[in-house]
């Protein structure tokens, strides 16, 4: 029988001969050096605690080191790691790094772990930029903040209370941002953006600040290394549209297709826009659109116009008379839809048709001073005396009786009749035409006049009329009714003549109407 007998081998514990860091107190972004010493190990793992506010990354590749993660390095028997510790906790963090060998199988020996301890300063700067996309709001946009917090674990925001002033956002659903705490239950982003819409009721606009703190852990926050930020948010209360002017340079009468120029000039609105009063037969257009009839009694016009600015019309009369139309401006609200009609503004227009013929100004009659002739009193002839008979006892031949011849009275004469005063039209500043007859004030009292030739001589004297074509005599109302012609200058320049009719009082000769037909020298009379 042979036997064999083999020594038994039995390995050695591994160990760690040292683990040593430098330096052991440092600032936070700085490379810390690790370096050790093992005996009879086939390597070694190295393991961060997590802390609040912590991160180790390799200084030479920058790969971020797990926390509480058992970091696996060279099998060797001895070496060294160069560390990135990063502390933005906001105060000073001690933590104590591990080292646990391994034996030749490769299997870590927990129980033979052993630790080193280094202090990590705060890191002065841990915001790298907190922004606003405007410092002042504007009703209706969005403002929108961004930042980037490299080394943390995410972020969030408070609001600063402010009466009047409420805030929402696409990534808040429960209705207003709440204010003076932390707005979100769980971190957003370290590099990342909010949208928020505000309202302010307030008449005057408020500063409202923001204020971005640092994740350090899970719904952990560095309160002490905080951005902040301020934002005026602009008042939401707009005063009502005021209307400064809204005026013309163009005359109020004026002829079909003739510009008219508007202008204006309005506060706290976002436009103008124009209502066109309808009239028959016209039609408007305007220098926005000059192909495009506007539409009358409703909005002329499709968009807004500035708050101030001008714009010239047209007015396309088709008819044979004139018509009224009316320009109203209407102030659009500055924050709401429509306009403030309570505000509007009008201006008001006669479109002569084209071809408008003025009608002449026929003044009335300058009335004539009535002459009168001072009758001198006849003088009072002297009375003829008859004698008296003498008595006589005895008969005598009478003596013959004189005669008395009386003095004739002499004859008043009348004072001559004046010429007939010819009364001329005074030309006025322009005609102002009118397509009715037209009132002319009445004639001075006359002398009672009866028959119809007397009438007609006494009209034509006072220059009512140049020619009598008729006088019928009204016998019910003791009115004769003239129809004659007179004599005027159309434009002041064309002789023509225009038709007259007068109503006179028959018994006293007062003119009770006189009318003037300015257009019927167009036509035969």
């Amino acid at each position: 029988v042979l036997y064999f007998y083999s020594p038994l081998i039995v390995s050695a514990a591994p160990s760690i001969a040292s683990f040593d860091v430098s330096p052991a107190l440092g600032s936070s972004g700085y490379p810390y050096s690790f370096t050790w010493t093992l005996n009879d190990a086939g390597g070694s793992s190295l393991v961060i605690p997590c802390a609040d506010g912590i991160r180790a990354k390799n200084a030479n590749t920058g790969a971020e080191i797990v926390c509480d993660t058992k970091f696996s390095l060279p099998a060797a028997s001895s070496g060294g790691l160069l560390l990135k510790l990063i502390n933005i906790s906001g105060v000073s963090k001690t933590i104590s790094v591990k080292l646990i060998p391994k034996d030749t199988s490769g299997v870590l020996q927990d129980a033979l772990v052993k630790t080193v301890s280094v202090s990590v300063s705060p890191s002065a700067q841990v915001v790298e930029f907190f922004k606003s996309s405007t410092t002042t709001t504007e009703t209706g946009k969005a403002v929108t903040l961004s930042w980037n917090i490299p080394d943390a674990w995410g972020a969030n925001i408070s609001m600063e209370c402010k009466d009047g002033v409420r805030a929402t956002s696409p990534n808040y659903s429960s209705g207003n941002l709440s204010c003076g705490r932390q707005i979100f239950s769980t971190a957003l982003g370290k590099t990342a953006s909010l949208a928020i819409n505000f309202t302010n009721s307030s008449i005057d606009a408020i500063p409202v600040s923001f204020t971005l703190y640092p994740a350090i852990g899970t719904n952990i926050y560095n309160g002490i290394n905080t951005e902040s930020i301020t934002v005026d948010v602009a008042s939401d209360y707009v005063p009502d549209p005021t209307v400064n002017y809204f005026k013309t340079s163009s005359p109020l009468t004026v002829f079909s297709g003739e510009n008219i120029k508007l202008s204006w000039d309005t506060e706290n609105t976002k436009g103008v826009n124009f209502k066109i009063s309808c009239a028959d037969s016209t039609t408007a257009t305007s220098s926005v659109e000059p192909n495009v009839n506007l539409l009358c009694d409703k909005y002329a016009l499709t968009t807004l116009l500035g708050s101030d600015g001008n714009i010239s019309l047209a007015f396309q009369n088709k008819s044979a008379i004139s018509k009224n139309v009316t320009a109203t401006l209407y102030p659009a609200f500055k924050n709401k839809e429509g306009y403030d009609a309570t505000k509007s503004k009008s201006l008001a227009f006669e479109i002569k048709p084209a071809g408008f013929v003025a009608a002449p100004l026929v003044p009335s009659p300058t009335p004539l001073p009535i002459s009168t002739t001072t009758i001198k009193p006849s003088p009072t002839p002297a009375p003829t005396k008859t004698p008296t008979p003498t008595p006589s006892a005895a008969k005598t031949t009478p003596t013959p009786t004189p005669t008395v011849k009386a003095t004739p009275t002499p004859t008043a004469k009348a004072t001559p009749k004046p010429a007939a005063t010819t009364v001329k039209i005074a030309p006025t500043a322009s005609p102002q035409p009118t397509p009715e007859e037209t009132d002319i004030l009445e004639v001075v009292a006359s002398p009672k006049l009866k028959n119809t030739q007397e009438i007609s001589d006494y009209l034509i004297g006072k220059g009512q009329v140049d020619e009598i074509k008729s006088a019928t005599l009204n016998s019910a109302e003791n009115i004769y009714e003239i129809r004659g012609l007179r004599n005027v200058k159309l434009f002041y320049v064309i002789p023509v003549k225009i038709k007259v009719t007068l109503k006179v009082d028959a018994l006293n000769g007062k003119a009770k109407e006189t009318r003037f037909a300015w257009w019927s020298f167009l036509v035969k009379w």
